[in-house]
């Protein structure tokens, strides 16, 4: 297995916490010295202003605090295996400079984001919808919704117990509220996030014939 595949392989079985927590810790230096120069902060509506007596405060506390005192209680010490793997992958990649380590790890965080989200909404999705995407993905142009209505009233005419409390606005809106499917002009089209979905499948060896 190469190094790039452990990544992945690490962000399958892992959650964001602890890809956080190890990105805090490979760049320790770099992130003390950004937080050392942030001054303000806003999100929506809520300001965070982190003036100089808020500052002075903090660094009483600065000798008593530190990344170690966030990591998870591991007492099998399958964490502390973990944080060696990266960093020695880290290492035989000849990933030397902050720079590239937060690039790296970024990369694989947002490759985690994205399996995970793809992983929970298999398990939510039904089986007639992803061949619904799967038709979909090789329309050359956009599609009447007669053609998505086909599916849904197959599985409709298979499943009627689960169909005659689903309409097909709640079908067709279930694949536009998760990113999969959207509309040009009153037609329907499949989304580069839905033919991720796909390919997410394929390389991961899910099967698609869910019920329903």
């Amino acid at each position: 297995m190469d190094y790039l595949t452990f990544f992945t392989k690490l962000a399958e079985h892992s959650s964001w916490p602890i890809t956080a927590i190890v990105v805090c810790v490979v760049l320790k230096n770099s992130i003390e010295k950004l937080l050392g120069r942030l001054n303000k902060a806003q999100h929506k509506d809520t300001i965070l202003d982190f003036n100089q007596d808020i500052q002075k405060v903090s660094a009483q506390f600065e000798g008593n605090i530190s990344i170690a005192d966030a990591i998870p209680h591991d007492p099998l010490g399958l964490i502390g295996e973990a944080e060696k793997r990266i960093y020695d992958a880290l290492k035989q990649l000849n990933v030397q400079s902050d720079p590239e380590k937060i690039k790296v790890l970024t990369k694989h965080h947002a490759s985690l984001q994205i399996r995970i989200a793809y992983t929970e909404i298999y398990y939510s999705i039904f089986g007639s919808q992803i061949a619904l995407l799967q038709a979909l993905n090789i329309q050359i142009n956009p599609v009447e919704s007669e053609f998505l209505v086909s599916f849904y009233d197959a599985a409709k005419q298979q499943y009627p117990e689960v169909y005659n409390s689903y309409s097909f606005e709640s079908y067709i809106n279930f694949l536009k509220s998760v990113g999969y499917v959207n509309t040009d002009q009153g037609k329907y089209f499949i989304t580069f996030l839905g033919r991720g979905f796909l390919t997410f499948l394929a390389e991961s060896g899910k099967n698609p014939s869910r019920m329903y």
